[in-house]
């Protein structure tokens, strides 16, 4: 099911990211587990829009509490951007709440 070059893109992907987890910032070098997770659950999907870099702890949240996960990792994003230009958090989180629950 996974591409043929799983193992490749695994650690280019792991590379990309720091060997670090998205989620919690954990760091493999600490000993901590990485894997890649595909975001729409879909494993012949593996653009790298799709993929993420997670720990275990993390990645398996991921699969039982998807939507929380998913908008979690969203306001991470836009927090991080947001940040950068000082922008409000807080507005843009309440917004992106309201639109991906309609």
């Amino acid at each position: 099911m996974y591409a043929e070059n799983w193992s490749q893109i695994v650690e280019q992907v792991k590379r990309e990211c720091g060997f670090s987890c998205q989620n919690c910032d954990r760091l493999e070098k600490d000993g901590i587990a990485l894997s890649v997770h595909h975001k729409d659950r879909n494993k012949r999907n593996d653009s790298r829009a799709n993929l993420i870099c997670l720990c275990w702890s993390c990645h398996t949240a991921s699969h039982r509490h998807n939507s929380e996960f998913v908008l979690e990792q969203i306001r991470k994003c836009v927090k991080r951007k947001r940040d950068l230009k000082g922008e409000s958090v807080l507005k843009l989180s309440t917004e992106l709440s309201a639109e991906i629950e309609c």
